[in-house]
C-alpha cells in the first residue's frame, strides 16, 4: 500500500514540539501545539489570499505594496 503524501508531510504536535526543542526553544507540548496551530492559520490565510489575488489577475506583490502606502 502506498503512503499518502499528506500523511508524509503532516506535522503532529509531537513533531512540532521536537522541532522547536531541537532548535533550543524551551516549550511545552501544549505550547508547541499552539505554535503549530498558529502557523497553520497563517499558512491557510496566505494561500487563500494568493488564490484570491491570482483569480482577480492582480499580482501578490502589487496588492502588498498598495496596502503599505
Amino acid at each position: 500500500m502506498m503512503n499518502n503524501q499528506n500523511d508524509k508531510w503532516k506535522i503532529t504536535h509531537e513533531k512540532a514540539h521536537k522541532m522547536l526543542t531541537d532548535e533550543g526553544m524551551n516549550v511545552t507540548l501544549d505550547e508547541g501545539a499552539e505554535i503549530l496551530s498558529f502557523l497553520r492559520f497563517l499558512a491557510e490565510g496566505t494561500v487563500k489570499k494568493f488564490l484570491k489575488d491570482s483569480e482577480s489577475g492582480e499580482t501578490v506583490e502589487n496588492t502588498i505594496l498598495d496596502k503599505k502606502n
